[in-house]
C-alpha cells in the first residue's frame, strides 16, 4: 500500500498538515518527502499501532495512535481513506501469540452478540448478514474500538448490522485455527441439515 497523505501530529504545537508519500513495507509505515526518495524521513512500526479512529464530519480523515504519538492523516478521498484503514486495521488485531486465540474468540463472541441484538431490531436483514459487506470505515472503527476499549463498546445499538457482520467475519478469519476442525465439519453440516429439515416440516 502506498500513496500521498497529508499528515500532522496532534501532540505537537505545529498544527499544519504536511504532505508525505506513505508506504507500507513489511511491518513498517514509512514516510517520505516525495515518491522516489531513497530514505524515509520517519517511520512507525505497525505493531505499535494501538488504535485507529475516524471523523464522521471529515470523511477523508483518520487518526492513528501509538503509545507515544497521535497522528492525523488526510487521504485524497473517502475511498482512499477506507483503503488505508483496511490496510492498517490488520495490525490493530493483536499479534501476540499468547493472545492469538483467547482475544479474537472473546471478541468474536461479543460481536456475534452485537449482531444478534441488531438483528432483533431488523430481522429482515438476517439472511443477508454475512453476504452483504458493511462500510469499511465503520467496520474499521468498530474493530479498533473493540480492540482498544473492549467489548463494552458493543453495547451501543447505533452500529450498522452489516458492518458488525463484516467485523465478525474479519475476526473469525484472523483465528489461527478454524472454529470447527475438518473432522467435525461433516457432522456439523449433517446436524444442520437435520435441524433445517425438521423446521420445515
Amino acid at each position: 500500500m502506498e500513496g500521498y497523505l497529508d499528515k500532522r501530529s496532534l501532540d505537537s504545537r505545529w498544527k499544519a498538515f504536511r504532505r508525505r508519500f506513505c508506504l507500507v513495507k513489511k511491518d513498517v509505515l514509512l514516510y517520505f518527502h516525495r515518491q522516489g526518495d531513497p530514505t524515509p524521513i520517519s517511520s512507525i512500526p505497525l505493531l505499535s499501532i494501538k488504535g485507529l479512529a475516524i471523523k464522521p464530519d471529515k470523511p477523508n480523515y483518520f487518526v492513528l495512535e501509538t503509545p507515544t504519538k497521535r497522528i492525523e492523516l488526510k487521504a485524497p478521498s473517502p475511498a482512499d481513506r477506507d483503503r488505508w484503514l483496511h490496510e492498517l486495521l490488520v495490525w490493530v488485531i493483536p499479534h501476540n501469540p499468547e493472545d492469538s486465540v483467547a482475544i479474537p474468540m472473546t471478541h468474536a463472541l461479543a460481536i456475534a452478540g452485537l449482531c444478534d441484538m441488531l438483528l432483533a431490531k431488523e430481522p429482515h436483514k438476517k439472511k443477508f448478514l454475512l453476504r452483504v459487506s458493511g462500510s469499511v470505515a465503520e467496520t474499521a472503527a468498530l474493530l479498533c474500538q473493540l480492540y482498544t476499549t473492549g467489548p463494552a463498546v458493543l453495547a451501543s445499538e447505533t452500529w450498522d448490522v452489516f458492518s458488525a457482520g463484516s467485523a465478525l467475519k474479519r475476526i473469525v478469519r484472523s483465528l489461527p485455527e478454524p472454529l470447527l476442525t475438518h473432522r467435525l465439519a461433516a457432522g456439523f453440516d449433517h446436524a444442520g441439515g437435520l435441524v433445517s429439515g425438521i423446521s420445515t416440516l
